[in-house]
């Protein structure tokens, strides 16, 4: 007697379907899409906080502005000098012999422990003026911190050196012989 065979079990293989190129073609666009959709969004997050924040130091410039304003001392005869002829080359002729030019050597520190590597030359400029019956150079602190060697130069081309007489961290008092 013939036994039933039972079919034979076939076997099926399920294997990962095979990307084509529009599918990959297709993630790569996403991918690129949402990193551009990012790179806008944080763009204009931080310009709305930078903006902010420069509005609100603006207000506040504003707010000391009006308050120096109210006790502001006003000089009414301040164009003296200049008479009714107020132009830039007016104002140059009368002070262009009172500004001078300061030359001199700042240190220069560099590397791993902040050593001196050397010295750079610097030049600023600075005026004339009278301090106590004493002629001085008035100049910004910066132009001669840290400075060595410091040169004045006059507008007739005579160069002496000068050596500092007060320094605060806006201005310079300087001498020359």
């Amino acid at each position: 007697m013939e036994t039933p065979s039972s079919p034979s079990p076939t076997v099926t293989s399920f294997s990962e379907p095979q990307k084509t190129p529009k599918t990959k073609r297709f993630s790569v666009f996403i991918i690129v899409f949402l990193l551009i959709v990012g790179l806008v969004a944080g763009g204009l997050i931080g310009y709305a906080v930078t903006f902010s924040d420069f509005n609100g130091k603006l207000n506040s410039i504003q707010a000391q502005l009006n308050g120096y304003s109210q006790n502001a001392t006003y000089y009414p005869n301040a164009t003296f000098l200049l008479g009714t002829n107020v132009s830039l080359s007016n104002l140059y002729s009368q002070v262009q012999l009172s500004v001078v030019i300061i030359q001199d050597v700042v240190p220069e520190y560099g590397g791993f422990f902040d050593t001196l590597i050397g010295y750079a030359e610097q030049q600023g400029s600075g005026f004339i003026a009278s301090v106590d019956n004493q002629l001085v150079v008035v100049t910004n602190d910066h132009v001669i911190a840290d400075a060595t060697n410091v040169t004045i130069s006059f507008a007739d081309g005579s160069s002496y050196p000068a050596q500092v007489l007060v320094q605060t961290n806006y201005l310079t008092l300087q001498c020359f012989r």
